[in-house]
């Protein structure tokens, strides 16, 4: 009997991926040999009617149309050429699609951030508050995606900390 290997499967794609692209190799097995094991895939059913096919014979399956952000279901199977009786297996494939990063994030001053930091600031003190957005948002949300973190060279660097998540410099050492 056919069997597909290492189910469940899952792909991610993004929104741009185009029509007839390939996105996923369904790959499968069979123990007989001669005809009786030669393999033919095939889908059984998808969620949305047309948005998927399949190569017959290699199991690669490619985009039928423009998919927008989700997540789609698809349901396979793969038969041998057995005679009498052709034995067959299922699988699944969730293919999860989400949005382009097309844009970088944008700080809340394009012009960059100027801070005067007294000599008596005790460590720990938020020195200042960079923030930013995303316009591509969160996968398509509205939340912003966006992360901080120092990326220049700048010898006492280490005097400062930037929280991730909230943007928050602080003093860490005087």
């Amino acid at each position: 009997q056919p069997s597909f290997t290492s189910p469940p499967h899952r792909v991610q794609v993004v929104t741009s991926t185009p029509v007839g692209a390939k996105i996923f190799t369904l790959e499968a097995t069979d123990p007989d040999s001669g005809t009786n094991s030669e393999l033919f895939f095939s889908i059984t059913y998808t969620d949305v009617p047309n948005s998927f096919t399949i190569n017959s014979t290699d199991g690669s399956i490619y985009t039928g149309v423009r998919l927008d952000a989700g997540t789609y279901m698809i349901s396979a199977s793969v038969a041998d050429r057995g005679n009498p009786t052709p034995l067959s297996d299922t699988t699944t494939l969730t293919v999860d699609v989400v949005m382009d990063n097309l844009h970088a994030p944008i700080f809340s001053s394009p012009g960059g951030y100027q801070v005067s930091v007294p000599e008596t600031l005790d460590v720990g003190s938020m020195v200042t508050l960079v923030s930013a957005y995303d316009p591509d948002g969160l996968n398509g949300t509205t939340e912003s995606g966006v992360f901080y973190y120092f990326v220049s060279e700048i010898s006492d660097i280490g005097s400062f900390e930037v929280s991730s998540s909230t943007g928050d410099i602080v003093l860490s050492n005087s």
